[in-house]
């Protein structure tokens, strides 16, 4: 499972890593989790991804987004057995208002800038099947969206922490009360004083996401890519039942 994320914080691996081990369980619930790895892309293809260089359009940048499209081929036709590329980019927008076709201008850039390319080396090497094990993570407005909804471990973070964050409590009560109300507040890390300092806690910690996946909106249409039935099939030989 190669991870790539715009994100470029310490627990930015660790975060997305949680959520999606998370998604693979919606969808393969005997998932067999030591038979999974989940490799960091290379310093070059990082580059490509980090601080949205994957959609610069300035020649400086070329040869970065060409080592994440490499990056992204060469995983996809490791030898060692099947594998999947996620790619985490933000919404940056609220759910109401995606593109229907692209779901967001961040996910046109990369199809763009970087699947353009991978298409085409997958072609020339005879494998452009290979392209549909590719998953778009995307949270809309970002990826506090999905996190902020772990109310039970915010709300006991908020109780270590009183009086510090004590201005965050009615708004995580809020969202506890309207939970479909994260996927419409724009940059909801700002909103929050302790902005991405618990990101990883609230990965790690109960994440809730069937009732995240249940609330219909961004966290469950990732999870829906990932019912499509290649892809379901692919997860169930990872599971503690599939025959080695």
């Amino acid at each position: 499972m190669l991870l790539l994320t715009e994100d470029t914080g310490d627990d930015a691996h660790a975060v997305v890593k949680a959520l999606v081990e998370k998604m693979l369980f919606l969808v393969e619930p005997g998932l067999d989790v030591k038979r999974l790895s989940y490799p960091r892309a290379d310093e070059r293809a990082r580059k490509g991804m980090g601080f949205t260089c994957y959609k610069s359009k300035s020649p400086r940048d070329y040869a970065k987004k060409l080592s994440l499209a490499e990056a992204i081929v060469r995983h996809l036709l490791r030898s060692e057995g099947p594998a999947l590329v996620f790619v985490h980019v933000d919404g940056d927008q609220r759910w109401s208002e995606r593109d229907r076709e692209h779901l967001c201008d961040n996910v046109h850039r990369f199809d763009e800038e970087i699947l353009t390319r991978v298409r085409s080396i997958l072609d020339k090497h005879g494998h452009i099947d290979v392209l549909e094990r590719i998953v778009y993570v995307v949270p809309f407005w970002s990826i506090e969206s999905w996190l902020f909804q772990n109310h039970e471990e915010a709300l006991k973070i908020l109780a270590e922490t009183h009086p510090r964050y004590e201005e965050a409590l009615a708004r995580f009560e809020e969202w506890q009360r309207q939970p479909h109300v994260l996927d419409e507040q724009p940059y909801p890390k700002d909103v929050v004083r302790f902005q991405a300092k618990y990101n990883r806690r609230l990965a790690e910690n109960r994440f809730p996401a069937r009732k995240v996946k249940d609330l219909g909106l961004s966290f469950a249409a990732a999870v829906r890519r990932l019912e499509q039935p290649t892809l379901r099939s692919l997860l169930a030989g990872f599971s503690r039942h599939a025959v080695s």
